[in-house]
């Protein structure tokens, strides 16, 4: 329908927006963004994912944490998000729960990308 194309569009310019804004590492601006996209489509695993990232770079640890918990509590098993938040235990210094999230991802499939991210991290604390 007209009103449904209309809506894919605006999410879809928000989206890339968000992702423009994280390129030119405005992380503030790019986390505002992703909360507008959240307040419309709140389960969006992606972009509580791209959030957690941008929260992550401006070094809002509890917000990144809080966006990948998000995820988590949707897909316990989410590798992305178990990274993510890994590294957001990491940069708070957090050492045994950073190793403990990041061995859980690993232990999910060792095979993925997001695995052998979190192998590379783990060696980076170890």
């Amino acid at each position: 329908t007209a009103g449904q194309a209309e809506i894919n569009y605006r999410f879809s310019t928000m989206l890339s927006a968000a992702e423009s804004l994280m390129a030119q590492e405005q992380w503030d601006a790019a986390a505002a963004e992703y909360r507008n996209i959240l307040l419309v489509a709140p389960a969006l695993d992606t972009v509580n994912l791209a959030l957690g990232r941008a929260l992550l770079s401006k070094k809002d640890f509890d917000g990144a944490a809080a966006a990948y918990g998000e995820v988590l509590k949707r897909d316990a098993r989410s590798q992305r998000a178990l990274v993510g938040l890994g590294r957001t235990q990491h940069a708070q210094g957090n050492r045994a729960a950073a190793i403990a999230t990041l061995q859980q991802a690993v232990s999910i499939d060792e095979a993925t990308s997001d695995a052998r991210e979190a192998r590379a991290l783990l060696a980076e604390i170890r």
